[in-house]
């Protein structure tokens, strides 16, 4: 899908975020943009132990916030950072 201004969301995933700089880690799982709402959603999935959600979430935020930075900065929009932040077990039938 080739990105233009009459397109107003664009949900492109496994695909490079292109900005002004180079970063190390620009290809999250999924990046939502919504032109109206000027955000860009940045979202990195996991599933991690139950022990180790915390310590996955902060490492995505990590790894992704130059990018989110990058963003608005170069497309003068928001940008918001997701990843896994909570576990939910699975409910027996």
């Amino acid at each position: 899908m080739k990105y233009n201004e009459k397109i107003q969301k664009y949900l492109p995933w496994d695909r490079t975020v292109l900005t002004d700089r180079t970063v190390a880690h620009n290809r999250p799982d999924i990046t939502l943009t919504l032109k109206k709402k000027k955000t860009t959603y940045l979202v990195d999935v996991a599933v991690p132990a139950p022990a180790n959600v915390k310590m996955k979430y902060n490492e995505k935020i990590q790894k992704y916030l130059p990018l989110s930075q990058d963003i608005r900065n170069t497309w003068q929009q928001e940008a918001e950072i997701h990843g896994s932040r909570k576990w939910y077990p699975l409910s027996p039938s």
